[in-house]
């Protein structure tokens, strides 16, 4: 996890993610489409996020460029941490796929303070490397 202030970027990589997705098998995908295996892994990883934050919600994901990894997915939230005094969160959740390994990123701040994180956390989902 990075942590700047208020502002979070948890970083996961699993084998599980990427297997599930089914990105070990090779094709050629139009962008954006949803049968591609980032987009199958970015819908996976929603239903732990789901359960890690209460009344999570998140949009439709698109297409996310700009990383060494491909083109991955990047969706919005919002939701309540946890704990006795729960505040609300949003940010961007993004995901990308190597050839062995989901990366799942959680980008959250408290919601007020999204706009002025948002540069920031894209420019950290986007260095991301093999």
């Amino acid at each position: 996890s990075l942590i700047h202030d208020s502002a979070k970027v948890q970083i996961y990589a699993d084998i599980k993610g990427s297997l599930m997705s089914g990105s070990a098998v090779q094709g050629n995908y139009e962008e954006g489409i949803t049968s591609a295996p980032v987009h199958v892994a970015h819908e996976l990883y929603k239903r732990t996020a789901s359960e890690e934050f209460s009344d999570y919600k998140e949009s439709v994901p698109v297409v996310f460029k700009g990383s060494q990894l491909g083109e991955g997915r990047i969706s919005s939230f919002t939701a309540t941490e946890s704990g006795l005094f729960g505040s609300k969160l949003a940010g961007y959740h993004v995901t990308l796929l190597t050839n062995d390994r989901r990366i799942s990123i959680l980008c959250s701040c408290p919601e007020q303070e999204l706009a002025a994180n948002k540069a920031r956390f894209l420019a950290v989902c986007r260095s991301l490397g093999r």
